[in-house]
């Protein structure tokens, strides 16, 4: 927000509007811009939004509480800030420590397996006057700002293990770890391994029929699964919530074209987008005219 705000009182004085201000951001960034989009005054900082491969409630949501132990873990790590642990210094002692400082604070809770989460330093759900005063399938259906959002056909490739062996119970295994708390029914659980059968002309890379790429089958199976639970069902969520309730004008995309220069195992995946927008130094370039025709 105070990014914004500056935006908002500078972005003049480099030539740009400051009534025109669009919030863009990829993956975590679109994350994050789902989250600022429920902000009460976000319409006086900008006019839209740009939400590509990322939704607010792509990530779980807990209470602060959840991840106090993995955050104290952290504080206590970091040189010089062990004795301000659970007090009001916290932060001014974080705000004095160097780049080194922080990174040792880090890898600390990544050795605890008690304190690390995957996504442990994420949004907390952190109550009224916080960034996310709720669960973001509640607050989706409050957004006043004009968004487009979109996903890559293979979103979930780049997050499956390049295993032969990917076996049903494994699968199932991954699922229940990557999508809990809480513990997923086994009858849930059941459900949608019918509704992803073991057939790899259904899977991702999708359009590419029986072919495994020397893979097992379940890479296939596993990279649909976690594309539509991580990005594209999170997607269409909040952009249904906002059709359904708020009224405000949303655009989707499925942005379905690659570049020959990605493993065919991963068809279009995560980011595949970002050389189109960024471009790469002349180094994606020739890439990039030979997939025009997408």
């Amino acid at each position: 927000m105070m990014a914004l705000e500056w935006v908002k009182n500078n972005i003049a004085r480099f030539g740009g509007n400051n009534e025109r201000v669009t919030i863009f951001g990829q993956s975590a960034g679109g994350i994050m811009t789902s989250v600022l989009l429920f902000q009460p005054h976000i319409s006086n900082l900008a006019v839209g939004a740009i939400i590509q491969s990322g939704a607010a409630a792509a990530l779980p949501f807990f209470a602060p509480e959840r991840n106090e132990n993995a955050w104290n873990t952290f504080v206590s790590s970091v040189p010089g800030c062990s004795s301000w642990v659970g007090t009001s210094f916290t932060m001014n002692c974080l705000r004095k420590a160097n780049t080194s400082a922080i990174l040792e604070g880090f890898r600390e809770v990544y050795k605890n397996p008690q304190a690390s989460e995957e996504f442990w330093f994420s949004p907390n759900v952190d109550g009224e006057g916080g960034l996310v005063p709720d669960l973001p399938s509640r607050l989706s259906a409050d957004i006043q700002l004009p968004f487009i959002a979109g996903t890559n056909l293979d979103e979930g490739t780049e997050f499956v293990p390049s295993r032969h062996d990917l076996s049903g119970d494994e699968i199932r295994d991954i699922v229940d770890e990557t999508y809990r708390p809480p513990t997923i029914p086994s009858a849930v659980m059941d459900h949608l391994m019918v509704l992803y059968p073991d057939d790899p002309s259904l899977g991702s890379p999708y359009g590419t029929g029986k072919e495994t790429f020397g893979l097992s089958s379940g890479y296939k199976r596993m990279a649909a699964i976690n594309g539509d639970l991580m990005f594209h069902s999170q997607r269409r969520m909040v952009m249904q919530h906002c059709a359904a309730k708020s009224r405000v004008k949303t655009f989707g995309y499925l942005f379905s074209c690659g570049l020959p220069i990605f493993p065919p195992q991963v068809g279009v995946p995560h980011a595949a987008e970002l050389p189109f927008i960024f471009g790469g130094l002349g180094i994606w370039e020739d890439h990039m005219k030979e997939a025009s025709a997408c």
